[in-house]
């Protein structure tokens, strides 16, 4: 019964893409699994599924990838790194590895919705006429910890309101994105930017004159009891961001006066206990994504 569904869901005629996903040793192999499967049975199923392991496993999570390349074994492609070089060097060569012109993301701890790439694929093909522009396509996302729906973070959707809110704050959720491969590579792929990799991604893009839109819809359910919140304070993190926010000064992309505010705002937030950075996290900038 499930082989014929996959079969079904195979056979729904939609552009052909690629699923990049990096993996690591600290992972859940439960949530992995919950990860894969919920990209592999879309409505619109990839033609390819592109797993970078980045640096060498556990068995649970060994065990996993055997029943991925068992079930899928004309889909899956394995890269395995010798050695842990962080999410950003794993993504560019999962970039360069994929055969298919769209790649959509996904972190190997979150659950897609079974419509999530059919719906970003039938906006590209509305699309299909300034398809040599358009780069990136995301959506909303619903936050969870211990199965508990916690908030939704929903972003600007057309293309003008995405590059004013880029001037404060990331406007893509990296973990829902759908990119065009082609453009990624153009601006030189992911860079080591810690914390912000897809952020510093999107600005160049923007930059280089490609479009991004948002979908309305809630496309990925995200985990937030990873250590996700905790992640984003410190010293070092705050000192990452700052230097991204001189990088986007200094290539024209803010004003000083931007600078200026957009520094003040990350000092504040990565210096802070982490209690209330969480507090702050889940309701000032949500409610300020939203409006």
């Amino acid at each position: 019964m499930q082989n014929t569904v996959e079969k079904s869901v195979r056979s729904i005629e939609h552009t052909k893409y690629s699923v990049l996903m990096p993996v690591y040793v600290k992972e859940n192999p439960v949530y992995f699994r919950q990860a894969v499967e919920s990209m592999m049975k879309q409505t619109a199923a990839p033609d390819e599924f592109v797993l970078v392991c980045d640096g060498p496993l556990n068995n649970a999570l060994e065990a996993v990838i055997k029943t991925m390349t068992e079930r899928w074994p004309d889909i899956v492609k394995i890269v395995r790194l010798p050695e842990c070089g962080g999410i950003a060097r794993a993504l560019a060569i999962g970039v360069e590895t994929c055969r298919n012109e769209w790649i959509a993301r996904m972190d190997s701890d979150d659950i897609a919705c079974p419509d999530r790439c059919e719906k970003q694929l039938r906006r590209i093909e509305q699309n299909k006429n300034a398809q040599a522009e358009l780069a990136l396509v995301s959506g909303a996302i619903a936050e969870f910890e211990a199965g508990r729906i916690t908030g939704t973070r929903s972003l600007p959707c057309k293309y003008e309101e995405i590059l004013r809110f880029a001037k404060k704050r990331n406007p893509m959720n990296h973990m829902a994105v759908m990119m065009r491969r082609s453009a990624v590579l153009a601006v030189g792929n992911y860079h080591p930017v810690r914390g912000a990799e897809d952020y510093e991604l999107w600005v160049r893009l923007l930059q280089a004159g490609y479009r991004a839109e948002n979908l309305p819809d809630i496309l990925v359910y995200a985990r937030t009891d990873n250590g996700m919140i905790g992640r984003r304070g410190g010293i070092a993190y705050a000192w990452s961001a700052l230097k991204l926010q001189k990088y986007f000064y200094q290539s024209g992309f803010l004003s000083f006066r931007q600078y200026l505010e957009n520094c003040a705002v990350r000092a504040a937030a990565s210096l802070m206990p982490g209690t209330f950075r969480r507090i702050l996290y889940r309701k000032k900038l949500r409610c300020e994504e939203q409006k």
